[in-house]
């Protein structure tokens, strides 16, 4: 006989005693190990549940920008953020001109001022490209043009900066909850 074999013959002796022991200690625990687990979640939804503001609306392409929030309050996720003063800094709202993208919720930080705000100084990610919830300051229809507020960076239809070129709204929404925005590549500020 080679290693292996009587290697393989011990490997199954020893789990053979195993089994035998457990069947006389405690035959109750050992039928358990066999037994399936409980249905956790037998039904599920067709589509995602409606967004939280700044949550990445869509898994099939988006890019972002790392950033860095200098607002000195903060900014909360699903506004618009425009250049700040450094090359990777953002302020919220901001100039049609100087836009970068949409602050995304990043769910992995434990934030220690108000929630869903991302506090100055701390990175956070801009998208730039795909679809994203947004907050909105005014009822919205998908064939609406896309505008912000350059102070707050809330959406809207009308007014404040834009109309962003390549972005359109891909749901309706009522002033004050969020809607589904898709952005088109935004040039970078150099």
């Amino acid at each position: 006989m080679t290693i292996k074999r009587v290697a393989g013959f011990a490997i199954l002796a020893s789990l053979a005693i195993g089994l035998a022991y457990m069947a006389q200690v405690a035959p109750v625990e050992a039928l358990t190990l066999f037994t399936a687990m409980p249905v956790v979640q037998s039904a599920y939804s067709e589509r995602m549940t409606a967004g939280l503001p700044g949550q990445i609306a869509s898994m099939a392409s988006y890019d972002a920008d790392t950033v860095n929030i200098e607002t000195s309050g903060g900014i909360q996720p699903g506004v618009a953020v425009g250049q700040g003063s450094a090359a990777d800094g953002v302020v919220v709202g901001g100039t049609l001109a100087l836009f970068k993208g949409v602050l995304a919720r990043d769910v992995t930080v434990i934030n220690s001022t108000a929630a869903d705000t991302i506090p100055q100084n701390q990175n956070g990610s801009a998208v730039y490209r795909g679809d994203i919830w947004v907050k909105l300051s005014a009822d919205v229809l998908i064939t609406d043009p896309v505008h912000y507020s350059a102070t707050t960076g809330i959406f809207a239809p009308s007014g404040g900066s834009g109309p962003i070129t390549g972005a359109r709204w891909m749901t309706s929404g009522l002033n004050g909850g969020v809607a589904k925005l898709r952005l088109g590549t935004v040039q970078p500020v150099p």
